[in-house]
Formats: C-alpha cells, sequence, structure tokens
C-alpha cells in the first residue's frame, strides 16, 4: 500500500487501516518480494507494520513511500539513495512502560483491548482522584 500524506490523526488511520486490510487477501513473501523487486529502484520509504498475528502465521502490512512523489528538489538529492527500511509495532494507549507485554493484535480491537482500554481509565482516575479534590 503506497503511503498518502493527510491530515487525520492516528486513531483515524488505524480503523481505516483495519477496513482496508480486512478487505485484503494475505499474499505469499514470494509474491510479495516479487512486487518489491519491480519498484524498488522508485522506492523512497518502506515500512513493516505487524498487522495480525496468528498461532501459524504472522500478516505484516508494508506501505511504500515512492521516490516519484517527492518534491523534485529533494528527489534529486534521494535518487541514488537505497530505501529506507522501518519495521514498527503499534504500542497501545493503555500501556504505560514499554517493557510490558501486550497482545500485538491490540489494533484489531475485541474485548481484551476494549477491556485494557477501560482498566487503564480506572487506574489513572484511582490514581489522581485525591489530587483532583485537592485542587478543586
Amino acid at each position: 500500500m503506497e503511503i498518502v500524506n493527510n491530515e487525520r490523526n492516528f486513531f483515524d488511520k488505524r480503523i481505516e487501516r483495519k477496513k482496508v486490510n480486512d478487505k485484503k487477501k494475505p499474499k505469499s513473501l514470494e509474491q510479495i518480494t516479487a512486487e518489491l523487486r519491480d519498484i524498488y529502484e522508485n522506492l523512497y520509504d518502506i515500512n513493516l507494520y505487524i498487522y495480525k498475528s496468528e498461532k501459524e502465521r504472522t500478516i505484516i502490512e508494508i506501505q511504500y513511500y515512492p521516490k516519484s512523489s517527492l518534491e523534485s528538489g529533494f528527489y534529486e538529492t534521494v535518487k541514488s539513495n537505497e530505501p529506507m527500511l522501518h519495521m514498527k509495532i503499534g504500542i497501545p494507549p493503555y500501556v504505560n512502560n514499554k517493557t510490558d507485554k501486550y497482545d500485538v493484535n491490540w489494533e484489531l480491537g475485541g474485548i481484551r483491548y476494549k477491556w485494557n482500554t477501560i482498566w487503564n481509565r480506572l487506574k489513572f482516575k484511582w490514581k489522581y482522584r485525591n489530587r483532583i479534590k485537592n485542587v478543586g
């Protein structure tokens, strides 16, 4: 999927990405490799995201930004550069400690995501309730 610049926030993008990806059929590594090889010279940036992890397979979403989409002045400075490669895992908003384990499928929603979100909000309110009372 080609990256398109727009002004929507992260949560709107996440919901839209899920809708689009749910309609797609996963491709094999061989198919993806052949497709990327064909456009490799024109790639400026490649982003790999874990979309869904299952027991027997992991589905990776690949987003790319072509050099041909860059402004002409910047294109001239990067046209001979190799593409940048970024591998990303989304961190849920309810994770406070980056070393804690969490479900990598959180972006797909589901009961566990909703429970963790509600639980985190309750913990936050409980932690700061006395501070709020003393200020008011």
